[in-house]
């Protein structure tokens, strides 16, 4: 019998999101930007050419701000563009707006294998994952190590991580 996973949302848009029959209930965190088809184009459409080679801003929030947008799959921001093309997607909001995660952190002592201390972790807010995307852009998050589970990458709200992988949802 298969369970479907443990999902805590209040809102119809973040549980269609979640378990709906869409493209996006697959594709969660940086896995966003195929399922929104912001990367594939069609074969027809003129192709926009983007110098990657030199950041537009140097500093280092600008320079987190990317990695945390490119961690949860939104598009990157054009801080030079004089006009507002009324076909970009408002991409500012984290989704899936969950308002409670939480997970069972299992993790072997490094000098022990016998030892595993397990700890319980309740994140609870109006969009916890945005929550995380403002500490990533701050600061106070490493962006380039946090796990997946803490991006939505997993699609889950609940579970147990044994060793850095999900092991139980």
């Amino acid at each position: 019998m298969a369970t479907s996973p443990a999902i805590t949302a209040k809102t119809l848009e973040s549980m269609m999101t979640l378990c709906g029959a869409s493209r996006e209930s697959s594709s969660l965190g940086a896995w966003r930007i195929y399922a929104k088809g912001w990367v594939d184009g069609s074969p027809l459409a003129p192709e926009s050419i983007v110098d990657e080679s030199s950041p537009l801003s140097s500093d280092d929030r600008a320079k987190r701000e990317m990695l945390a947008r490119a961690r949860f799959g939104m598009k990157i921001r054009k801080t030079n563009s004089l006009a507002v093309s009324e076909e970009e997607e408002a991409d500012d909001i984290v989704t899936p707006a969950l308002e409670r995660v939480e997970w069972q952190i299992v993790h072997a002592y490094p000098d022990d294998s016998s030892f595993s201390p397990s700890l319980t972790m309740r994140l609870e807010g109006t969009n916890v994952f945005h929550g995380i995307y403002e500490g990533i852009v701050d600061g106070w998050i490493d962006g380039e190590r946090i796990p997946g589970w803490l991006t939505g990458e997993e699609g889950c709200s609940e579970g147990k991580i044994r060793d850095g992988r999900i092991v139980e949802m």
